[in-house]
């Protein structure tokens, strides 16, 4: 089952959530300390301005994705995915897949008409896996993430749903 997380699903949030930080920092913006140190309220309003999704095997939940669409009005056609994270014991098992499709159909139902990501130069699986939802790389942004050991580019990628 796949369904947009409201504040009912706090604990399912947090546990994706934090799990994806603590287990692949390299791939994300965020950092585990910023999102453990939030507040209820902090992660509530998360779910509140931005359309939030997991995907559960029974009662557990399994896999992540986040959707913030662009507020102004000239703009408002676009829509950047963020936070997508499968546990490590789905991999290979569709639920990728299953969620993003779910995700990409919320949005085309908003009338968005453009969905953007950026990914981890280094995170192969990834790219292949956007790559075959139909994402394209159309630039990259040097230095996109400082790390202990220097800077690492981003990808940017997109998808047209008109």
């Amino acid at each position: 089952m796949i369904r947009r997380l409201g504040r009912a699903d706090l604990a399912a949030f947090k546990y994706l959530r934090l799990m994806s930080l603590r287990s692949e920092p390299e791939n994300y913006a965020s950092t585990h300390a910023e999102w453990a140190a939030l507040s209820d309220e902090d992660w509530a309003g998360y779910l509140k301005s931005s359309a939030v999704f997991a995907a559960f095997d029974g009662d557990a939940p399994v896999a992540l994705a986040g959707l913030s669409r662009q507020s102004r009005a000239r703009m408002a056609h676009r829509a950047s995915l963020g936070m997508i994270f499968v546990v490590p014991e789905k991999r290979g098992s569709g639920v990728a897949a299953r969620i993003m499709d779910h995700v990409i159909g919320f949005a085309r139902g908003e009338g968005v008409l453009q969905l953007e990501l950026a990914v981890h130069s280094g995170n192969a699986r990834a790219v292949g896996f956007y790559k075959r939802l139909g994402f394209r790389i159309y630039g990259t942004l040097p230095r996109g993430f400082r790390e202990k050991i220097g800077y690492v580019d981003d990808l940017l990628m997109v998808l047209a749903l008109d």
